[in-house]
């Protein structure tokens, strides 16, 4: 096994345990920067260095083609964004689409280095782990921290009685959680044991409270059982879920309410800012990742956008997309998807699916973490030409 593919499972696994949590105190407004950035950087200056090699990529990988299509687009939608932007703000936004960049750098590597099946399952098997090690960080936090409210004024939504982790955000916690079951599908059940890890993932994830990563794995599951022709199998996952979130404890606090309305209301309120966004600038955008200063010019209070660690985004990828690169940079993103999804095997097919989905309520594909993770898998299980 390449010691270069080895080395950045390693080093990613680690920076998925920490996730938000490792943030640098840089104390710049608007700005945060974490350790996973640091290393995508230096990733992606070690690619600059074999620019030969990654120009020979480029050259002969349609989907390498898109994506650098699609970011082409958005630096355009960042030149000509009907916002006035001072400096500062239009650097920022600049940032955002290179930290975008920097994390396929993740994709390029695992494409380059992942040669063999042996590799593949290498990459899979250290990642499954991952989510079972945020399971144990995930009910420490349960147990010893579960009030996030006393972080409110620092953007953090006030969950209570969630498992959160070092993720800050139940949601996205929950996906990953979710990328981890799909890990556990393809693993080879040796004995009774084998099932004690992935249902520790699954108590986990019943105990973000999350709709959005229920859905997904429902979504998930719905796909396997089409593509695997196990019906009978994932039906019984199905109805395990159902009965588990059912059964599942309200302590207290409006978050653990499946059937809380206010937080809907919310996201509709979202994507009607993103669809009227959209609307007004349909042909290049607003600018790619200028969400944050285009909802000045909407309802937005000026707090709730500096502040509010969602404020830089829509809680949907796709209408965040439209409403920052226009119909062009949509449609660019789409076919995008689109090549990727045909380009990888089921394992990663999987992970896609759990992503599409829920990005529909989180603006998930743009997470770094969750970025991370799809490079990764989708990298190590590209579909080679032989």
């Amino acid at each position: 096994m390449p010691r270069q593919l080895s080395f950045t499972v390693y080093v990613l696994l680690f920076l998925l345990l920490l996730g938000p949590f490792g943030v640098l105190p840089l104390g710049i407004e608007n700005v945060n920067v974490y350790l996973s950035d640091i290393f995508v950087g230096i990733l992606t200056l070690s690619w600059v260095f074999r620019w030969k090699e990654f120009l020979a990529l480029i050259w002969k990988n349609q989907f390498i083609q898109l994506f650098f299509l699609f970011v082409a687009i958005a630096f355009v939608s960042n030149i000509v964004t009907p916002l006035r932007l001072n400096s500062i703000e239009r650097s920022i936004s600049f940032l955002y689409l290179a930290r975008f960049v920097g994390y396929f750098s993740i994709f390029l590597t695992f494409q380059r280095f992942t040669k063999t099946l042996a590799d593949s399952s290498f990459v899979s098997h250290r990642f499954a782990q991952v989510g079972l090690f945020i399971s144990i960080i995930g009910w420490l936090q349960y147990f010893l921290y579960p009030d996030l409210r006393n972080l409110f004024y620092l953007g953090w939504d006030p969950h209570y009685k969630r498992i959160f982790a070092t993720y800050f955000d139940p949601n996205y916690l929950g996906l990953l959680l979710v990328f981890s079951l799909i890990l556990y599908l393809f693993e080879k059940r040796s004995s009774f044991l084998f099932f004690i890890k992935p249902a520790i993932i699954f108590v986990t994830l019943l105990f973000t409270y999350s709709r959005s990563s229920y859905a997904t794995l429902l979504a998930v599951l719905g796909y396997y059982a089409i593509s695997m022709k196990k019906y009978l199998y994932v039906f019984g996952a199905i109805i395990l879920l159902g009965g588990s979130i059912v059964l599942l404890p309200r302590p207290g606090g409006e978050g653990v309410k499946l059937e809380r309305l206010f937080s809907l209301y919310q996201r509709i309120e979202n994507w009607r800012l993103g669809l009227l966004i959209f609307s007004e600038h349909p042909i290049m955008g607003v600018g790619f990742n200028t969400i944050r200063y285009a909802k000045q010019m909407y309802v937005v209070s000026e707090g709730d956008y500096r502040t509010n660690h969602s404020g830089a985004g829509l809680d949907n990828s796709f209408l965040f997309v439209a409403a920052t690169t226009g119909i062009i940079g949509f449609g660019v993103f789409l076919i995008l998807l689109w090549q990727l999804f045909f380009s990888v095997h089921r394992i990663a097919r999987l992970t896609l699916v759990a992503v599409i989905v829920h990005s529909m309520f989180v603006n998930s594909l743009f997470f770094p973490w969750i970025m991370m993770w799809v490079w990764s898998i989708c990298g190590a299980n590209w579909k080679r030409k032989t």
